[in-house]
């Protein structure tokens, strides 16, 4: 389990000729990194005695960026497990006409299970983007700005990257009704997650000065 590695062992795997993990994994454990330090500004908001309307939604969020965050860290393993399963499905015997058939049936549920992966990251990574909306709405310890601006980037990252290895998949499907359904869920979530992210990083520019702190 990639998880239960240290820091450097994971580094070290992620820096072989090995193809799993990679991207996708990579993906969705800054998203798990986003989630957590969403949980932390939380927590540290709770001791602000002027943000005390919000202690109760600040418990909740932590409860729930607490709960994306282990599935995120579930999804490093998945992802890499089902690329995987394309490789596994490549690698089936092909020499009679049923030999072929199987395989190639292998390929592409492979396929669409190396889809599904980084799809179930980018839509953690919308609900973790929900979360950072929320709490640059609401108010948050003004010493945590930069670790919400720094979870708002990975949840970026965890987002953006899950749909490249969405998008490098779709090309090998021939599922034409599966590929009308997931494009058109692919472009709802990334018009959501833009405008969480924007609605975030426009309280985050005032309260760190962003736009004056090279002058």
């Amino acid at each position: 389990m990639l998880m239960e590695l240290n820091g450097k062992g994971f580094l070290d795997i992620l820096a072989s000729k090995a193809p799993a993990p990679g991207g996708g994994s990579v993906s969705a454990y800054n998203g798990a990194l986003a989630a957590s330090l969403m949980a932390m500004v939380a927590e540290l908001s709770l001791a602000r005695q002027e943000l005390s309307d919000n202690h109760d939604r600040y418990r909740q969020i932590i409860l729930e960026a607490k709960g994306m965050g282990t599935k995120l860290a579930e999804m490093v393993d998945l992802d890499a497990q089902a690329f995987n399963e394309v490789m596994a499905a490549f690698g089936r015997p092909k020499s009679t006409d049923q030999e072929k058939a199987v395989r190639q049936a292998a390929i592409q549920t492979g396929y669409k299970t190396a889809i599904n992966a980084p799809m179930t990251t980018a839509r953690l990574c919308l609900q973790v983007s929900r979360i950072g909306a929320e709490l640059a709405k609401m108010g948050f310890n003004p010493s945590t700005a930069s670790d919400l601006g720094v979870a708002l980037q990975c949840c970026r990252t965890g987002f953006n990257g899950a749909m490249m290895n969405v998008a490098i998949n779709l090309p090998s499907l021939k599922d034409v009704e599966y590929l009308t359904i997931l494009k058109r869920e692919v472009k709802d979530m990334g018009i959501k997650f833009e405008n969480n992210l924007s609605e975030a990083s426009r309280v985050l520019e005032g309260q760190l000065k962003l736009l004056t702190i090279f002058d």
